[in-house]
């Protein structure tokens, strides 16, 4: 093949595309909020894993070594400084359970919003695809029989 026969088969591509694109109302920034939501949930795993591990140096006597921006999150959530290891202990593992189950509430609703996206992608396509059936009328059908190929 030759570079203007490279162009023809690419331009053919490109407007196969988006007439897909037209037909089933594709568009990328539909793929946006799911794609935040991920990075969101990403982001509660973080902190999960930022409040657990103060929380085991807590359970296994360890000396305390956590981020600044946590010591402020934790005297913030205790009211006033915190002494009790006890009590900070609590509220490390209750954050652990908040940011787990954040994060994985936050992934159910992207992988919904996906799913919901591909259904309606289908059924766009599939009555794009079933107009332009009916376009052809009975009379194709009995000329060309069951087999005849779609063009």
């Amino acid at each position: 093949m030759n570079h203007q026969e490279d162009d023809i088969d690419s331009e053919t591509r490109l407007r196969g595309i988006s007439q897909l694109y037209e037909v089933t109302g594709f568009s990328f920034w539909k793929f946006v909020p799911p794609f935040m939501l991920n990075v969101l949930a990403t982001g509660a795993e973080v902190l999960a894993f930022a409040c657990l591990v103060p929380a085991v140096q807590i359970l296994t006597g360890s000396p305390l070594e956590y981020p600044p921006m946590l010591n402020e999150a934790l005297t913030f959530l205790a009211r006033g400084p915190i002494e009790d290891t006890s009590n900070l202990a609590f509220i490390l593992f209750g954050m652990v359970f908040f940011f787990g189950i954040l994060k994985n509430i936050l992934k159910l609703v992207s992988t919904l919003l996906l799913s919901w996206q591909a259904i309606d992608f289908a059924n766009s396509l599939r009555k794009a695809l079933f107009e332009r059936l009916i376009q052809y009328g009975p009379l194709y059908y009995q000329v060309n029989g069951r087999n005849a190929p779609i063009s």
